[in-house]
């Protein structure tokens, strides 16, 4: 003997919303245009890190404009008492 209760008929008309022509074409259509967005992205990222080289590149400080490379002077106070 089969018993259909509340919970068979809520999760039958369940199913059957889900399985519905309508929403499969939608959800494959949203998936691809999510997928093309990611992409762009992607690539918008990729484009942006080389802008963003090119200037660190360009406008770095170089070594020589920070450091100062002269040989450093005997200190003559210093070089009597040895």
């Amino acid at each position: 003997m089969l018993r259909v209760d509340a919970t068979t008929r809520v999760g039958s008309t369940y199913m059957e919303v889900i399985k519905a022509p309508e929403i499969v074409p939608l959800l494959k259509v949203s998936v691809v245009y999510i997928f093309l967005a990611m992409s762009l992205m992607l690539f918008m990222k990729r484009i942006y890190m080389g802008v963003v080289k090119i200037l660190i590149k360009i406008f770095w400080k170089k070594p020589e404009n920070c450091y100062n490379y002269e040989p450093i002077q005997d200190d003559m106070k210093f070089a009597c008492g040895s």
